[in-house]
């Protein structure tokens, strides 16, 4: 909440709101170009609080890249890129929170990715859950010799997924 009022106003609130409850509490007579960069502020806050936790999504296939982002949009900023190299690129100017990793990609596959990711210094700490189609045990074996924090399929259902991120990051809060 975000009040705005004469201080017999405001103590008059105070008695039905409790002052924790309040954002920003302004009191007249006021300047509208301070509140106005306040209340960008608080949207902002209450923006990042929401949407807190940054992934990047890595997956060659726009359509299951594009089906996933609007999954988990509601509760997490995303980003999506179509390959490893872009991955890396993106990692270099931004940490993402998590990294949704598909195993197999032309040019650059998803464990080679996930090899180069922990070899930077800056990025080595970055969770990573492999997201893939990839079920034989052959490759869930190479990749698990990597440490990922999951291995995830792609014919998981919706909920099966999301409750999987979420749950990471319960775990990991």
């Amino acid at each position: 909440l975000c009040v705005i009022g004469y201080e017999q106003e405001l103590a008059e609130l105070s008695k039905y709101i409790p002052e924790e409850r309040c954002s920003r509490i302004f009191k007249r007579p006021f300047d509208a170009k301070y509140i106005a960069e306040s209340l960008r502020l608080v949207a902002e806050v209450a923006t990042e609080n929401r949407l807190g936790k940054r992934i990047l999504l890595v997956d060659d296939d726009p359509t299951f890249l594009k089906m996933l982002q609007g999954w988990l949009s509601d509760k997490y900023r995303i980003t999506a890129v179509k390959s490893g190299m872009q991955a890396i690129t993106y990692i270099a100017n931004h940490m993402p929170d998590l990294i949704l990793l598909d195993y197999d990609m032309p040019i650059t596959p998803g464990p080679q990715v996930m090899e180069m990711i922990r070899s930077e210094f800056d990025s080595s700490a970055i969770p990573i859950i492999f997201l893939t189609g990839k079920s034989d045990r052959e490759s869930i074996m190479r990749v698990m010799k990597l440490k990922p924090q999951g291995y995830l399929l792609k014919s998981m259902s919706k909920d099966d997924i999301v409750t999987a991120i979420d749950n990471f990051f319960i775990s990991n809060d």
